[in-house]
């Protein structure tokens, strides 16, 4: 019975522990690529079916704006983002079924864009003038400025920042895995737990010092 030898569980061999790793990196890069690519996986769908429309600025303002309407549109902000004005449109989507000599009023969308997703720099004085402007036929609440949305399509690249991110995250994880190593070693090992205690046993066995015999006594 006492030849017996125990079978470590999976994660806590080399080979787990190398599955791991590879899991939590793997998990990183995702995080890296849903976070860092939100602009071109958007203009990814928008591109599938969209149409450019020019669209009027009726307000500048980092907070809300009421439209002719009594609409009221607040903007959204993620928590300690920081507050820039947002640029309010509207948008007059003609009817299909008519000719270009036809006159007709049309659908009229609103929205805002953040500082963040305009080509421009915004300020009160471009109240009035237009800008092109991006909507995708199949999701309306899907658009973006044509400027930014044509730039993000040009980026097709994402090879290297994303061999870089992987790069990063992997001396992350490696330094991080080591500490955890460390940690523990040192609090699952009887051996190092005790040679503290031991290394003050044998300088007191040396120096004749000591209370009582120990069992380290032996080694000393």
């Amino acid at each position: 019975m006492d030849g017996i030898d125990t079978i470590k569980p999976f994660f806590k061999t080399f080979k787990g522990q190398i599955v791991l790793f590879l899991l939590a990196w793997s998990s990183c890069q995702t995080m890296t690529y849903y976070l860092g690519m939100e602009d071109v996986r958007k203009a990814k769908r928008i591109a599938r079916d969209h149409t450019e429309y020019e669209a009027e600025i009726l307000g500048v303002d980092p907070y809300k704006f009421q439209f002719p309407d009594g609409n009221i549109l607040r903007v959204k902000y993620n928590k300690g983002e920081t507050r820039q004005n947002a640029v309010f449109f509207s948008v007059t989507i003609p009817n299909g079924n008519l000719t270009v000599d036809q006159e007709s009023i049309g659908q009229v969308r609103t929205g805002y864009l953040e500082r963040s997703d305009l080509s421009f720099l915004p300020d009160s004085s471009m109240i009035g003038i237009t800008f092109p402007i991006i909507y995708s036929n199949k999701n309306p609440s899907l658009f973006m400025d044509s400027r930014i949305f044509s730039k993000r399509m040009e980026d097709k690249d994402y090879t290297e920042p994303m061999i870089v991110f992987g790069m990063i995250w992997g001396v992350v994880l490696l330094i991080l895995w080591v500490i955890g190593w460390v940690l523990f070693k040192v609090y699952t090992d009887d051996e190092i737990l005790g040679s503290p205690e031991k290394d003050i046993r044998s300088f007191k066995v040396k120096k004749g010092t000591a209370d009582q015999p120990n069992d380290w006594d032996d080694d000393l």
